[in-house]
């Protein structure tokens, strides 16, 4: 039987070493570090004061548990989620992205989320997708198919390319155009409200329903819906009321559409230049155009999702960052291109080749100009001049003819006088005869 003063005699007092505890303090901040080592000196002497030294070897107290396991079950306890107790799976933080997405931009999701499933059925041969666009003389008179004017915003292309270039463009432009126009929405976590948004509050402050909210009180789907007719009703006029497009293919005004949504992304994003597909850096102005270009998209599709767009900028009263209204803006920057266009022109002149082709399509376009002056005159002013106006525009143009090239004038007035010449002699020679 050992009697514990033999186990007390026996006890030895192991000194800490200082190369030990100098590799702890590299590896834990000092003050963590010294906080330890009292609490381990402390304890040692804990244990050789009742000789359990033997039973509990001092060695142990070296294990880097002692000193390692509280901070790795903080770390462990941090990564935890404080409301669920457990921890957050790989694909948590992308729902609680995608959440809060559609609670600001619900109506974009869903036009992305139809889009995407028209695909894939089209894919899988469910369904016929020519039946789904829009056609001029099918949607109307005299078939009345009205359905193509709602259902060809939703095919959103042939390709894959095509199908995720346009999800691109209405998440990038279109979400955040509406987050702008019906104000933001709720931050979700966790699919809990986390911060909650003004879009589902009226101004009263009293919250809108579902309806509301989606149909009936959503300002986006509004504008949007408006953009929409006066695209249609704009092909549909220049279509000759379905007459000249009988014989053509079904399309989309998806084209269009999206111009318009960037042009207006555009004005209230004025500041910085744009990142498009986060490769190329786009001045604001350019933007709808470069989306235009990039979609395949015809210069007349493109001229109309501007004008489109800069009508119900300007009906909605949307502004740049400074406060310049739309018509203020575009006729601002109308003007910096007509100058450039002066620019452009005279330094492309100075190159022989270009010289000469540029100023055909000038002499052109005066000479076309001088037979639409004289015709509006006519018609609109003096109808009596109506006998005259193919002497008129004789004259005009002879004019036109010696301002721009006076030597081709002379050469011409000179060959006039020798042919004058020419027939007076030989009038005196048939008379002598």
């Amino acid at each position: 039987m050992v009697l514990i003063q033999d186990i007390l005699t026996d006890v030895k007092v192991q000194t800490p070493s200082y190369e030990m505890e100098k590799e702890y303090i590299d590896f834990t901040p000092n003050n963590q570090c010294l906080e330890k080592m009292y609490r381990r000196l402390e304890l040692e002497k804990n244990i050789s004061g009742l000789g359990l030294s033997l039973v509990v070897p001092l060695s142990h107290l070296d294990s880097e548990r002692l000193y390692y396991n509280e901070d790795k079950q903080k770390n462990k306890n941090t990564k935890k989620d404080l409301v669920g107790g457990k921890e957050k799976e790989w694909y948590e933080p992308f729902q609680d992205q995608f959440y809060t997405f559609a609670a600001s931009s619900p109506i974009t999701t869903i036009h992305v989320a139809t889009g995407t499933t028209i695909y894939l059925l089209k894919t899988f041969g469910v369904i016929d997708c020519d039946k789904l666009l829009y056609h001029s003389s099918k949607t109307f008179f005299p078939r009345f198919q009205l359905h193509r004017a709602v259902t060809n915003n939703f095919v959103l292309g042939q390709t894959l390319y095509e199908v995720g270039r346009r999800i691109y463009n209405l998440v990038t432009y279109g979400g955040k155009l509406e987050k702008y126009i019906n104000g933001k929405g709720d931050t979700i976590r966790n699919k809990k409200v986390y911060i909650q948004g003004v879009q589902r509050l009226k101004e009263d402050g009293t919250v809108k329903s579902n309806s509301e909210w989606l149909l009936t009180d959503n300002k986006y789907l509004r504008m949007n819906a408006q953009m929409v007719g006066l695209i249609i009703a704009s092909d549909y006029i220049t279509s000759g009321l379905g007459i000249f497009t009988r014989k053509s293919k079904p399309y989309s005004i998806l084209g269009s559409l999206e111009v318009a949504l960037t042009f207006m992304y555009t004005l209230i994003e004025d500041e910085s230049n744009s990142q498009f597909m986060g490769m190329f850096t786009v001045p604001p102005f350019f933007m709808p155009i470069f989306v235009g270009f990039t979609s395949g998209s015809s210069v007349y599709t493109i001229l109309k999702g501007l004008i489109v767009g800069g009508i119900m900028a300007s009906y909605m009263d949307i502004r740049r960052s400074d406060g310049e209204k739309v018509t203020q803006y575009l006729s601002r920057t109308s003007s910096d291109f007509w100058e450039l266009r002066h620019l452009l022109i005279k330094t492309m002149k100075k190159i022989p080749a270009l010289n000469v082709v540029i100023t055909e399509i000038e002499n052109t376009l005066a000479r076309y100009n001088i037979y639409i002056e004289e015709v509006k005159r006519v018609v609109m002013k003096e109808p009596g001049e109506i006998l005259n106006l193919a002497e008129n525009i004789k004259e005009r143009l002879i004019k036109l003819q010696n301002e721009t090239n006076p030597g081709l004038a002379a050469s011409s007035s000179t060959m006039n006088n020798d042919v004058i010449k020419t027939e007076i002699s030989t009038s005196d020679d048939k008379k002598k005869n």
